[in-house]
């Protein structure tokens, strides 16, 4: 009769196309309640079929959730003859199963364990380790250990894990020492501080929604849920990253300007100091858009220059070397004018002086640009 008629699901063996096969193992290990190694091993290309006899609906669902997940599953109806052995040998599993388990109940840290890596969710076979050489999470301790992501971008590992409060740490704190300390022995250390307290920092919060759920099983699923992954976050995270940028690059080029405006205004664009071959200033730039290329490229190369002759007025070892190589790159024709020109440099006794050769191309003719820069 189809009413007594027994399935079993069969696991294929193989990561279903489009389906990342790290994902697939933990997207396993959390529906079965398992090892992510354990999973592993399932999907190493043989089917294997579950020990269980399922109605057909059950054995359809089951199905349904694994290939959700991204494996290959199929189910397969059991012939009468071997439902009977089948389900003598159910019943026996299951008699020496609750028996071993009502000798051997798992102990509170093996509970522990188990909810710790229900917190983390995804890459499991990275974090039990370092988790275990914190300790009991009960009473953790303190243990050195490096994790790489967060050396590079502690800042979107916090926010993909869901740390707000030590994301917004690292980068408030990060942006301070930027602004209001010069760069040394102090910005180094906060740098390496993060990937070495990372693992651990994450143990903690992994720790402490573990004991939450211990003391409040009603609650459990709400305490874990504060854990996994939020990509969303991430993306959350890269605006405000760009925000951040424009915010700080605004501040640092104010008070550059505040302490250096005077001495630089003579090239800044707009400021009415670029002139023809002719001797004429120029005028009507935005009318053409090569020449106000030109004059942007100029006004650009120009500030460079005078903030490099600043330098050199504090540490002229440093920058003579950086001041010659500007100089060289643009005689040798590296850089181009509006017109696909090269622009070349002059220097004289008081001043540098940097010409394009103008729509003709040659030089010493009426429609060059200048661009003067008085030596500081």
């Amino acid at each position: 009769m189809t009413s007594s008629a027994k399935y079993k699901v069969i696991l294929g063996g193989k990561v279903m196309p489009e389906y990342d096969r790290r994902e697939v193992v933990q997207g396993l290990a959390n529906l079965f309640n398992a090892r992510a190694s354990t999973m592993e091993n399932l999907l190493k290309g043989n089917a294997v079929p579950l020990k269980k006899q399922y109605d057909k609906d059950q054995a359809e669902m089951i199905c349904k959730n694994i290939r959700k997940v991204g494996a290959q599953c199929t189910i397969e109806e059991i012939p009468e003859a071997e439902i009977a052995t089948e389900s003598a040998a159910d019943e026996s599993s299951a008699s020496d199963e609750t028996q071993q388990s009502s000798k051997n109940p798992p102990s509170s840290k093996e509970k522990l364990q188990t909810l710790l890596m229900r917190f983390v969710k995804s890459n499991t076979d990275y974090y039990q380790p370092q988790f275990s050489k914190f300790g009991d999470p009960r009473k953790p301790a303190f243990k050195i250990t490096w994790h790489w992501p967060a050396f590079f971008a502690f800042f979107f590992w916090a926010l993909y894990r869901k740390m707000w409060l030590w994301a917004a740490l690292n980068v408030l704190g990060g942006a301070g020492l930027m602004l209001w300390a010069s760069p040394g022995p102090v910005y180094l250390v906060w740098v390496l501080i993060w990937p070495v307290l990372a693992n651990y920092l994450y143990f903690r919060a992994a720790a402490t929604a573990a004991n939450q759920a211990m003391e409040h099983p009603q609650a459990e699923q709400h305490y874990l849920n504060k854990g996994g992954v939020s990509k969303r976050a991430v993306w959350g995270g890269v605006a405000i990253a760009l925000v951040s940028t424009m915010l700080v690059s605004n501040y640092v080029a104010t008070r550059f300007l505040q302490q250096y405006g005077e001495q630089i205004k003579d090239v800044l664009p707009g400021s009415g100091t670029q002139m023809r071959g002719d001797g004429s200033m120029l005028k009507d730039v935005a009318e053409k858009a090569t020449l106000a290329r030109t004059s942007l490229i100029l006004s650009g190369l120009a500030t460079t220059l005078k903030i490099l002759l600043l330098t050199d007025n504090a540490q002229p070892t440093q920058s003579q070397p950086v001041i010659s190589m500007f100089i060289d790159r643009l005689n040798a024709g590296e850089i181009n004018d509006g017109w696909g020109g090269a622009i070349r440099i002059e220097q004289h006794v008081d001043r540098y002086v940097l010409i394009s050769a103008g729509p003709d191309r040659i030089f010493k003719t009426g429609d060059d640009v200048l661009q003067p820069i008085i030596i500081p």
